[in-house]
Formats: C-alpha cells, structure tokens, sequence
C-alpha cells in the first residue's frame, strides 16, 4: 500500500482528520473548496463577513477556498473531518451544482454585513455512519487519493439522498453560480491585489471577452466583484485580526489612512474602529 504512487505522505491530503483542544487558534487559508464535519466537540470560526460562527458536534461546514478563517477551539479533543472538493462536483448526473443565479437563496457575494447568516447542516444518522468508516480507514493508516476521490464523490451522492434539494443549494450558495468552471478557475487566481486585466491574461481572455463571461456567471461586473472581494477580505481582517489600521491601509493599498477609513464608513457604515470594537472575534 504505502508504495503505491496513490499513497499520500503529505500533510494536506484530500480528507484530513484533526483533534485540537480548547484555547488552540487556528488560521488558515485552503487552496481548494471545503467541507468540514464537526466530530465532537466546538469551536468558534470567521471568514469572510461570517465572524463568530459557534460550531458544535453534528454541524458540517462549508469553506470557500483561497479565503482566510480564523478559528478558536472552545473545548478539548474538538475533532473535525475535512474533505477538499478538488474536481468538478456533481451530487449525480441529474442533480449539479450549476444552478441559474436566481436559485440561489444566499449569495456569498453579496456585500451585506449586518447580521449575515452562515447556514450549517447537520449530519444525519446515515452520514454519520459514511463519516465513521472513512475515520476507520485513516485511523489505520490508510492515505490512498485513489480512495480518499471515491469517498468525496460517494458523500456527495449520500448529501442528495439525505437532504432536500433547497437545503442543498442554501448550504453550497458560497461556491454557486451557473458556470462552476469557470468561476473555481477565477477563484483560484484571485488575490487581493490582482486586476481584471491580469486575470483575463491569466485565463487566456481578452479583457472584453472576459468581463463578457464574468458578468454572466457572476451576475456582476469583474470590478465590482473585486470591489466586493476586497470588501470582505477588510472586514475580516478588521474584525479577526491585531493588524493596526495603518497596516491595514497599506496591505491594502489605500492613499492614505482617512481613505481606509472613508472606505470602511462607506461599506459598512462605521470607521475600522468602532467596527473592530462592536464586532471582535476571539476576544482575550
């Protein structure tokens, strides 16, 4: 087994088993779409405009990639399944991820930071079996990708048997929209500092040809979405993280400290200030 070319040594495999204890922090940012599940225990987790999310025992989780999270474990041998949904995902051949825009209940997009709602499901008892035996398979020293592929897509058929088909969408509206190719190909270019000109090159688009096919994807220009971007990116590192605002200002480019600070009036409607301190993640 272990000389197999589908053995995986690494510490990033396509399904990661992790125990962690109460006051551990972690940050990180995934280079591929996730789905976690709460094994046992609770923690505290933000990314995005999502601050404070509690999870507990039961809850399944889902994180966009290249996005950071903050997380803070509130109890000892907190436990978690990660598995990474790295290929074109289908739950079968007549049920795909690709829904028109206007199916979608809540759109990640969407730049609304007053009492944002991360929505969780939770695991049902045939799940929760499914979870069992994968946990058996890496607890006995099992790391096959062949294997670990076959498990992700069997989940995702197991997902469409035990929910509705609105749960569903509710659940993944952070990753949909009607063109998932093409937007997990923009997501795992973007970067905060990244312009609609050097992704359309990196793509192999002309710059007109791209925000053609960006705005119908996205229901929005590449600009705004980058705009939207940027705007999350700043309320998480306001609200999640110790950087001062003039690092802030600079990381993010900014002319000047009272521009940073005009931005953040104007998107969430109070200065970097007063958010960080009407919205704190992991207080001490």
């Amino acid at each position: 087994h272990v000389d197999c070319y589908n053995y995986y040594t690494g510490d990033n495999p396509l399904i990661k088993l992790v125990t962690r204890n109460k006051g551990e922090v972690i940050v990180f940012t995934s280079d591929t779409n996730l789905i976690t599940f709460v094994i046992s225990g609770k923690f505290q987790f933000s990314y995005g405009k999502y601050v404070n999310v509690v999870a507990t025992k039961g809850d399944m989780i889902i994180y966009p990639g290249n996005l950071e999270s903050h997380s803070i474990f509130l109890e000892d041998n907190t436990v978690m399944l990660s598995m990474k949904l790295i290929k074109d995902v289908t739950f079968c051949e007549n049920f795909s991820f690709e829904f028109t825009a206007n199916d979608i209940v809540d759109v990640f997009y969407d730049v609304e930071f007053r009492n944002p709602r991360l929505y969780m499901l939770q695991t049902t008892d045939k799940i929760d079996y499914f979870i069992n035996g994968i946990i058996y398979y890496i607890q006995n020293g099992v790391s096959c990708r062949y294997l670990f592929e076959m498990k992700i897509k069997e989940m995702m058929y197991s997902l469409r048997l035990e929910y509705t088909r609105t749960q569903l969408k509710i659940f993944f509206s952070p990753l949909l929209n009607n063109d998932l190719a093409f937007s997990l190909k923009v997501l795992n270019i973007y970067n905060n500092s990244i312009t609609v000109t050097e992704m359309a090159k990196i793509m192999n688009y002309s710059h007109s040809g791209f925000a053609k096919r960006f705005k119908k994807v996205f229901s929005m220009t590449p600009n705004k979405w980058l705009h939207e971007k940027k705007s999350q990116s700043i309320y998480h590192d306001i609200t999640c993280t110790k950087k001062t605002f003039s690092e802030l200002s600079f990381e993010y480019k900014f002319s000047s400290l009272a521009h940073f600070s005009a931005f953040s009036k104007k998107m969430f409607n109070m200065s970097p200030r007063k958010l960080r301190g009407s919205v704190s993640a992991f207080d001490e």
